[in-house]
């Protein structure tokens, strides 16, 4: 059942989902030689209430107007390198992270998340940016993908 929510002197309508909206995707295996711009395609799956994120292309489809949070965590480690990894909607950056590891199996975690506003229809996805020919770290579960949707409009 749906709830609502009220602000005095104008009605504005949030409800709570009937129908719940999550998912948690993770990169199983390493992806070499990345470029810029590339989408990551997180192709195991743990959650996928409502079916919105497809593990082959690795977007997220919102199936309702409402709230959403988004989460990105990614590893680097084993050789040097920046790996720079930022959350898109219909092509526009939102956040960005970095896991930026100086020397030889130093190890880093990049993460981030944001709360937003998305109609029906957006997309939600993943990509590399700003440095090319990079090893984006998935075989020990380092690099997962999170999305709820909080509230309905």
């Amino acid at each position: 059942m749906s709830q609502w929510c009220f602000k005095i002197g104008r009605r504005i309508r949030r409800s709570f989902p009937d129908v719940p909206v999550a998912f948690t995707a993770i990169l199983d295996h390493d992806v070499r030689h990345s470029g810029i711009d590339q989408t990551v395609v997180f192709n195991k799956v743990l959650l996928n209430d409502g079916n919105a994120y497809n593990f082959h292309t690795g977007v997220f489809s919102v199936p309702r107007e409402g709230v959403y949070m988004f989460n990105l965590a990614f590893g680097a480690g084993y050789e040097s390198h920046r790996l720079w990894m930022r959350i898109v909607v219909d092509g526009q950056e939102k956040v960005s992270g970095v896991a930026d590891t100086l020397q030889n199996y130093h190890d880093a975690q990049g993460t981030n998340f944001v709360i937003l506003h998305l109609h029906k229809g957006d997309s939600v996805w993943v990509s590399t940016f700003m440095v090319s020919d990079v090893t984006i770290y998935g075989s020990q579960k380092l690099t997962t993908f999170s999305g709820v949707l909080l509230y309905e409009y």
